[in-house]
């Protein structure tokens, strides 16, 4: 990623801007049975991927705020949203929103930008008017969160806990989630998104890109999720714009 200061403000140019979907879809196992057409990944894979996206690199933890200063400063930056999942309907629901918790290197703070200007901020999540547990009436009970970590696709099978070929199952050797070398990288050193989530509507997230659109699109990822098990209520999109809306069978009640 190389930004720029134009008149308009900033100009984001990643490294490579064109994206495919083969092969980026994986969910660890555990919870809800894992679809035919996504990788399923061992449980020990995705904590240990927990552990290395939480450590990035300090290039990657780097604030472009401070670029270019004696002192630059490294950290980590966070987004707090709630998309709603059922809208307000007078005199039957309140409204429903979920919460998505987004962590980043300070150096993906762009990518943060991104996501807000589609979906908002729900502000300081560290103040109770903005806790979600504390609001009955309008959460709908759902939580999200999602990581960057990009540096992920240096990771190796083997340093990840994938099992060698010999040892590993069947889906196991068919979607890659196993080695025959050492120094074989997880997902062939390519882009991905894992996903570990629950019939409770638990969801954690992690991309391993700096890709704009693959933020967008896992956020209304989980909101399609905790509509489903919301009840009574569906995610659309079109257009490239996404919202939900209730499906409710007022008939039923007259």
């Amino acid at each position: 990623m190389s930004s720029y200061r134009v008149r308009q403000g900033v100009l984001h140019n990643p490294a490579n801007d064109r994206r495919t979907t083969k092969g980026v879809f994986h969910v660890a196992e555990g919870g809800l049975p894992v679809p035919d057409d996504k990788l399923a990944v061992p449980k020990v894979a995705f904590a240990r991927m927990i552990k290395l996206a939480l450590s990035p690199p300090r290039e990657l933890l780097r604030l472009p705020f401070t670029s270019g200063q004696p002192k630059e400063a490294e950290c980590f930056v966070s987004l707090l949203l709630r998309p709603i999942i059922c809208p307000g309907v007078p005199g039957f629901t309140e409204e429903k929103s979920m919460e998505i918790r987004f962590f980043a290197p300070g150096n993906l703070a762009s990518n943060l930008d991104f996501v807000e200007s589609i979906f908002g901020n729900a502000g300081d999540p560290n103040l109770p008017e903005n806790d979600s547990a504390l609001d009955v009436h309008h959460w709908s009970g759902h939580t999200g969160c999602v990581i960057l970590a990009p540096h992920l696709v240096t990771a190796t099978k083997k340093a990840l806990g994938l099992p060698q070929w010999d040892k590993a199952t069947e889906r196991q050797q068919r979607d890659g989630m196993c080695w025959k070398s050492e120094d074989e990288r997880y997902n062939n050193g390519g882009a991905f998104k894992v996903t570990c989530r629950d019939q409770r509507g638990v969801i954690v997230t992690i991309i391993a890109d700096n890709y704009y659109g693959y933020c967008k699109k896992e956020v209304k990822t989980q909101i399609s999720y905790a509509a489903n098990l919301f009840g009574l209520a569906e995610e659309e999109h079109a257009g490239g714009r996404s919202f939900t809306q209730a499906t409710i069978w007022a008939r039923s009640f007259l």
